[in-house]
């Protein structure tokens, strides 16, 4: 018997991807986010940013996205709701404080 395998999710960095050299959303990747989430996909941005960062650009563009921010850091609704965050151990972060301060 064959799986559906159907898409539900796309996650989609934006800096190079969604937005050209000039930080804007073109209208072709405005369309095609629009267009999957009118077929029940669920459209979620990644980025490196702050959640709230990425919140006003969605807002700019009239979108409602799930927001991946700060490399995985932080998952957020399309409300801006902490869904989970993932800090980094602290021994680890000082072990590369160590480390760069030596350099």
């Amino acid at each position: 018997m064959r799986e559906d395998l159907s898409i539900r999710l796309i996650a989609t960095d934006v800096d190079g991807t969604m937005l050209d050299s000039r930080g804007m959303m073109t209208d072709e990747n405005l369309r095609a986010i629009q267009n999957a989430q009118e077929k029940g996909i669920t459209v979620a941005i990644a980025s490196g940013r702050f959640a709230e960062n990425v919140y006003v650009l969605l807002q700019k563009y009239g979108l409602s996205c799930p927001i991946i921010a700060m490399n995985g850091g932080k998952i957020t609704d399309e409300k801006l709701q902490t869904h989970t965050v993932h800090f980094m151990d602290p021994e680890a972060v000082n072990a590369v404080y160590d480390t760069l301060a030596r350099a």
